[in-house]
């Protein structure tokens, strides 16, 4: 008895098993900085822990204020009394449209009416906080102080990280605060 063999099925074989090794030896051609692309393993070297020899770390105590640079984490109603120290020149209110632009337009809008592309997309997945309109009266009603307190700490959930962030670590303070003068011009203030 002799084997049946189909016509073409070791030709389609030796190229499958050809784009494989191609593509096992292009994986291992890719340079690494011997970090996960994505961290979803749960390693020790990345507790807080210490080495022989070497002291305890001292965690950092509860209400603290850095003395060294950094900006302290202050609580919700201690921003209502701050005043914005960037003055509405031209010159302020065209670099604070262009950080708007930047930061804030994909979810909020052109107009601030919580209607940019990121808006739009979140507004149709259940449950997830809809971008803010600048006109609603409960934004208008906020202090200058009450908004960068907005931008600096965000307004999210940190379980599921729905909301706005915080842009603390991102933008300046000086930015923060035109952003401020940006918002009023939206609401026509």
């Amino acid at each position: 008895m002799s084997p049946v063999r189909v016509k073409g099925l070791g030709r389609a074989l030796r190229c499958l098993l050809g784009g494989v090794a191609l593509g096992l030896l292009a994986v291992g051609c890719i340079p690494t900085t011997y970090e996960y692309p994505v961290d979803f393993f749960n390693e020790m070297h990345y507790q807080q822990s210490y080495r022989r020899q070497e002291p305890p770390s001292v965690s950092v105590p509860v209400g603290a204020i850095p003395i060294t640079g950094g900006e302290p984490v202050l609580p919700t109603d201690a921003y209502a009394s701050q005043k914005n120290p960037v003055p509405r020149t031209p010159q302020s209110l065209e670099a604070a449209a262009a950080l708007y632009q930047r930061n804030c337009l994909p979810c909020h809008g052109a107009q601030g009416k919580g209607d940019g592309i990121v808006g739009a997309i979140m507004r149709g997945y259940p449950g997830a906080p809809a971008p803010v309109d600048y006109s609603d009266p409960a934004v208008v009603a906020l202090t200058d102080g009450q908004l960068f307190g907005v931008l600096t700490n965000g307004k999210r959930n940190e379980q599921t990280l729905q909301g706005m962030p915080a842009f603390r670590s991102l933008l300046t303070p000086e930015q923060r605060w035109s952003l401020v003068n940006q918002i009023r011009v939206l609401q026509g203030k």
